[in-house]
């Protein structure tokens, strides 16, 4: 029999079916600079691992598209194009293939730093630049401001400012140094880079004001000297000096391009100030402080008043002319003290006497501006002095205390000083800002615009009677009881009285108004002359009812 064969087949299971990855579900994105950064959540695999992610973000408005891979969550794209907007994909792959795209993620704009501005143009005012320019790309978001920096290649101050728009003022810069700008945009991913700088500029502004001029006097014309000031950045083209009167002169001025300027125009033997004012191509600038004062004088007449005369005053108050001067009175028998001191009026149709109470007694054209009837003196007054116009006077006591009157103003007095000998006398400096004091041992003291020049302390043989200063203030002699004369500054050294001619000490001194002389008086009216100061008599052979206590031209 036959056995009949039987294959028993084994049939296998089918296999489970693979399947791409689902879709992602919407992907977030978050801008940066040319950028986009992808988020999303991982789909189901379909099965299969994925292996691979794929972001794609295309523009609605003209943006480059880009696309970018990676192995998981986030992916950046990048190379977009600066504010355009932008929606955003996701595929997901596995061995089976590509996913279907995720839904479109919300627009997003990519942005950064904005651009450099081009090259901006500036302006240059008075420590000050104004600077235009134009705004660059925005980087893709809104500008929010710029910012303006100057720098100088000469030691100027920098400067920065900042503003919403152009142009921008950059303030606080120094006048005529040379600066160049810059400027830089910014937005809300902060400043981007700035521009190349402006062209050179210089901020400028009308020159300063010149310092104090010097004066000299001349035949109705004052030269006016001065230093150039800060020019303001620009050339100073030209100088203007004016001078003006404080007692009635004409006014005037003069321009030119340096120092000195002469101004003529003037009225003589006046007293007058002036001052200086620079101008460049801005204008002009403010003018300088006033000079001291000054007095335009005719040489000749000055001759001729040196040569007019002076006057003695004894100690009862009875006064002595000589020359070619009037006697318009005296105190003699008025004055119940000791008369100490006499000054004429400017024009000489007046004077004044005063007495250790400190009474005054004014003749001729001479006006009363009081005196110390109502104060209580700690020390006798000891001399006077009129000011350059001849509205006022000072007094001085020998404690050194000054009294001023009229346009006479206080400068000081030696209240604080402990004197070693007492004050006998004053003199004023030729423009009434000032006033020296001698002491009887030959110490000056100084005030206002009145120099030191030197003393005659542990110098002086004898006691000191008084002091006279030169014509332009720039000096000053101090004479002795004996004789001798001490010459300080500019004055000229002229000699003293012989001892063997004096019969009675010197009791004052008085310069010609050239300032190139002075006259010596002693107490029995002796007069002695030197430089210009003529001779003109003595009260000799008079008996006097007191002596002689000063001279007065």
């Amino acid at each position: 029999m036959s056995i009949a064969a039987f294959v028993v087949g084994v049939v296998a299971a089918p296999a489970a079916s693979a399947l791409a990855p689902a879709a992602p579900a919407q992907p977030s994105v978050v801008a940066g600079d040319a950028m986009v950064t992808v988020s999303f959540l991982a789909p189901f695999d379909g099965g299969s691992p994925i292996t691979s992610y794929s972001a794609s973000c295309a523009s609605s408005d003209g943006g480059v598209a880009g696309l970018a891979s990676g192995a998981a969550p986030p992916i950046a794209v990048g190379s977009l194009s600066n504010g355009k907007s932008y929606t955003c994909t996701v595929t997901a792959t596995n061995v089976d293939g590509p996913s279907l795209a995720s839904p479109a993620s919300a627009a997003v704009i990519p942005s950064g730093l904005p651009d450099a501005p081009p090259p901006p143009t500036s302006v240059a005012g008075d420590g000050r630049i104004t600077v235009s320019f134009v705004a660059p790309f925005d980087g893709g978001s809104a500008l929010t401001g710029f910012g303006v920096s100057c720098v100088s290649a000469n030691g100027g101050v920098p400067g920065l400012a900042s503003g919403a728009g152009s142009p921008i003022a950059v303030v606080g810069l120094s006048n005529g140094k040379s600066y160049t700008c810059q400027v830089s945009a910014k937005n809300t991913n902060g400043p981007g880079p700035a521009s190349a700088p402006s062209p050179a500029v210089v901020p400028n502004a009308v020159p300063s004001a010149p310092a104090r001029p010097g004066v000299v006097g001349g035949n109705g014309q004052v030269k006016v000297s001065f230093s150039a000031p800060f020019n303001g950045g620009r050339p100073i083209t030209r100088y203007t000096a004016t001078c003006r009167s404080s007692d009635g002169g004409r006014s005037a001025s003069a321009s030119g391009s340096g120092s000195p300027l002469n101004v003529s125009g003037l009225t003589n033997d006046r007293n007058y100030t002036c001052d200086v004012f620079a101008r460049n191509a801005n204008g002009a600038g403010p003018r300088s402080a006033p000079s001291a004062r000054v007095v335009p004088v005719d040489p000749a007449s000055v001759r001729a008043r040196a040569a007019r005369g002076f006057r003695l005053f004894a100690g009862d108050g009875g006064v002595f002319t000589f020359g070619n001067v009037a006697n318009f009175g005296s105190a003699a028998g008025i004055s119940a003290h000791l008369v100490v001191g006499m000054a004429s009026t400017r024009d000489d149709a007046g004077y004044w006497l005063v007495a250790t109470d400190g009474g005054i007694f004014s003749f001729g054209n001479a006006r009363f501006y009081g005196s110390t009837g109502a104060i209580r003196l700690n020390q006798p007054v000891v001399g006077m002095a009129p000011t350059p116009t001849g509205k006022g006077y000072w007094l001085v006591a020998s404690d050194g205390g000054i009294f001023s009157y009229g346009d006479a103003s206080f400068f000081g007095s030696t209240g604080a000083i402990r004197l070693n000998q007492p004050i006998v006398g004053m003199s004023t400096t030729p423009t009434g800002r000032g006033y020296w004091l001698v002491a009887s041992d030959g110490g000056i003291f100084s005030f206002g615009d009145a120099r030191f020049r030197g003393s005659a302390a542990n110098v002086a043989r004898s006691r000191i009677a008084g002091m006279a200063t030169t014509a332009g203030g720039g000096g000053y002699w101090v004479a002795a009881a004996d004789g001798s004369v001490y010459a300080f500054g500019d004055a000229p050294h002229l000699g003293g009285a012989p001892a063997s001619r004096l019969r009675l000490e010197v009791r004052g001194i008085a310069s010609t108004l050239s300032g190139k002389g002075y006259w010596l008086a002693a107490g029995d009216g002796g007069i002695f002359t030197f430089g210009d100061a003529p001779y003109f008599g003595w009260p000799g052979p008079l008996v006097l009812a007191q002596t002689i206590r000063g001279v007065s031209r």
